[in-house]
């Protein structure tokens, strides 16, 4: 009886002295929060049209790859809780001195032992644990960072495709209307006997070849379409809200190279070289010895005596000092400051290469709408009053209607090439051009 009661005392006694631990508050509570969207969510419908500022947040609260790295983010800040707890306590029964021969052979003389252990850590090893539980927690926030600027950025490159798309195929079917109305006069011309019956059909392939492309720009645009609603988990959009005729004023080339540190890929690599630092601490801490405490109580039967018993033990580093594992986390600390380096390196020559790009095809696109293109329409118009005056052969007519048009395809290109070079740039430094300042050039916008 007396045995029980000590026993029932002692495992009263050391959870509030020895197994005592650091309460932890709610998940995540001390951590910067995220809230994870619910599973499965339904996809937002997409009916009516779709502004460039609706699609950016359908994308931002919908997207399924951003919805996978939330729970990510969740279970790295779980990591981070679990990293900090202690060892948990050891419980442990022995009976000796029984079932043996002569005055062990029963239990009058068998020994009873109660205790309970506890590991130790030292040299620190639970805070560098969770410090570098924390770090990967970090480094998780930023390629969340990363994925959500990607995301961001082809959402954007989407609706720009779908608004070029739209202008193609609205192109398209002018070509073709332009086309019907030459055939048509062609054909008055032949039934009044004024031309050939060969520009006739001419005029009628010309039509036949505008609508063939027609039904290919339309198929392009359901294309840029379901493109731009995967971005959300939709199907498709309808008709895009926009324009692409604005020019947009680029920083200069210095003044994007300089912050290229606060870049999301470079600031994910200085996160990366962060928990690489912890994990060598972590290592480090390693040749420290832990020890393990043990205390208890042992009956005897045949007196009936309680007696109390003590134990330490320590382990020796004499085999494995872990010189390996500090080398190994000494290596992947320099690895990941030279893929800091490295990375940084390539995003200062995508963003000098993005500007170049971005410069070029503004400056095609101004020489276009300004100059090329109203000369290329004067020349059409020129060229079809002399078709209808006979003073000009039809296959002449056709060329200058195909040039103005390729023109005006050129132009949609520049354009487009334009918006997705300043998207390029977004995307490297995590920002919008807008936000950096002083601007470069002087192109009439």
């Amino acid at each position: 009886m007396r045995f029980m009661i000590l026993a029932a005392a002692l495992l009263a006694v050391v959870p509030a002295s020895v197994l005592a631990q650091e309460v932890r508050p709610t998940l995540g509570a001390d951590l910067p929060r995220y809230e994870a969207p619910a599973e499965a969510p339904e996809p937002p419908g997409s009916r009516g049209t779709l502004t460039l500022q609706q699609a950016l947040a359908l994308s931002l609260l919908h997207n399924p790859d951003l919805a996978a790295h939330s729970w990510e983010l969740r279970a790295r800040e779980a990591e981070a809780l679990q990293a900090g707890a202690f060892a948990n306590p050891m419980l442990g029964a022995e009976l000796e001195n029984f079932a043996g021969a002569g005055q062990a052979s029963g239990f009058d003389n068998a020994e009873f032992t109660l205790q309970l252990s506890q590991f130790i850590e030292l040299g620190g090893k639970r805070g560098e644990r969770r410090s570098l539980a924390e770090r990967t927690t970090d480094l998780a926030w930023r390629t969340y960072d990363i994925e959500r600027v990607r995301v961001f950025s082809e959402t954007r490159g989407a609706f720009i495709a779908v608004l070029a798309a739209q202008d193609q195929l609205e192109l398209a079917e002018e070509l073709t209307r332009v086309a019907a109305e030459v055939l048509e006069s062609i054909t008055r011309r032949v039934r009044a006997g004024g031309t050939s019956p060969v520009e006739a059909s001419r005029a009628r392939v010309a039509l036949q070849a505008s609508g063939i492309e027609q039904i290919e720009h339309q198929r392009a645009l359901d294309v840029a379409r379901a493109t731009l609603a995967s971005q959300w988990g939709a199907v498709s959009v309808a008709q895009a809200e926009g324009s692409l005729g604005s020019i947009s004023e680029l920083p200069t080339v210095e003044l994007l190279l300089a912050g290229v540190d606060q870049s999301p890929e470079v600031m994910a690599w200085a996160a990366e070289v962060l928990r690489r630092d912890a994990e060598l601490e972590l290592a480090g801490s390693q040749r420290v010895p832990d020890v393990e405490f043990a205390g208890g109580v042992r009956h005897f039967a045949a007196s009936g005596d309680l007696g109390v018993v003590a134990g330490v033990s320590i382990s020796l580093p004499v085999f494995n000092r872990y010189g390996g594992q500090i080398d190994a986390a000494s290596a992947r600390r320099h690895q990941a400051e030279r893929s800091r380096q490295s990375t940084a390196n390539q995003v200062r020559l995508a963003l000098q290469r993005s500007v170049a790009l971005a410069e070029a095809r503004a400056i095609e696109a101004v020489s276009l709408r300004d100059t090329v293109l109203p000369e290329a329409a004067k020349a059409f118009e020129l060229a079809s009053a002399a078709l209808r005056s006979g003073r000009m052969r039809l296959t002449d007519v056709l060329d200058t209607q195909r040039t103005l048009f390729e023109l005006r395809s050129q132009f949609i290109d520049a354009l487009v090439a334009h918006h997705l070079a300043v998207g390029e740039i977004e995307r490297l430094t995590g920002q919008p051009i807008t936000d950096i300042s002083p601007t470069s050039g002087s192109l009439q916008r």
